[in-house]
């Protein structure tokens, strides 16, 4: 439990970008709600299964990133109206140095160490 304590710490921001998951039933829309250099909380159209490694592709301004997320937790279906109704808290697992260094300068975290 203190690992999750420790990356809740981190500097995150509230952000809507577009995901899209590759799960193995084919694609999944999605958008974040908000975003660290570690993970993100996600609202999607479909349920994803706990545990389960995704590869996710979060599009914002300046480009994307290209992410393999494993999903931590779900939350009961969100209050917000729209086709993106099933929350997930997603673990960053893999993420190459380019793109961590990207993702923490747009979220204006001061440490890239954060993600493998």
């Amino acid at each position: 439990m203190a690992e999750f304590n420790e990356r809740r710490k981190l500097p995150r921001i509230e952000a809507r970008l577009p995901v899209t998951i590759f799960s193995k039933k084919g694609l999944v829309r999605g958008e974040t709600r908000n975003i660290t250099t570690t993970g993100a909380y996600i609202l999607c159209s479909e349920q994803l299964q706990q545990d389960e490694i995704y590869r996710m592709r979060i599009t914002f301004a300046k480009g994307s990133l290209t992410i393999d997320a494993q999903m931590m937790w779900a939350s009961p279906e969100s209050k917000d109206k729209g086709p993106f109704s099933r929350g997930a808290g997603v673990f960053f697992a893999k993420i190459n140095r380019e793109d961590l260094k990207r993702l923490a300068d747009m979220i204006g975290a001061k440490d890239h160490s954060g993600v493998h």
